[in-house]
């Protein structure tokens, strides 16, 4: 899983071709203003230009903070450590943690004495 961050000027490395499939999907409010007839009046790297650049960014930021802020937590202690380190979502912690507990249990009916 990789992670993205946007600069303040909405850079971020990736060719064109992979970074316009990105920004229509990950980033769409950015992506408007990237497209408006408004940026395209404006020339690049004006004040102006940068300005807008940088509002659309904070927007993103914005929507991006509010969307991680409601995400669903874990719902073990053990899930919510492994989620802080991995950034993994919580539904795909919780189904390995159940999916590892179960193989546990599994395992210890198999190493008790049969009567």
């Amino acid at each position: 899983m990789g992670g993205l961050q946007l600069s303040d000027f909405s850079e971020s490395g990736f060719g064109e071709v992979t970074i316009q499939e990105i920004m229509d999907k990950a980033y769409p409010e950015l992506e408007k203003i990237l497209m408006s007839d408004e940026l395209e009046k404006l020339d690049y790297g004006s004040p102006e230009y940068q300005a807008a650049i940088r509002k659309a960014v904070e927007v993103e930021r914005n929507r991006l903070e509010r969307r991680k802020n409601n995400a669903k937590e874990p719902k073990t202690e053990l899930g919510k450590h492994i989620q802080k380190q991995t950034d993994a979502p919580a539904v795909m912690v919780d189904r390995i943690l159940e999916q590892v507990g179960k193989e546990v249990l599994d395992n210890l009916d198999d190493d008790e004495p049969k009567q």
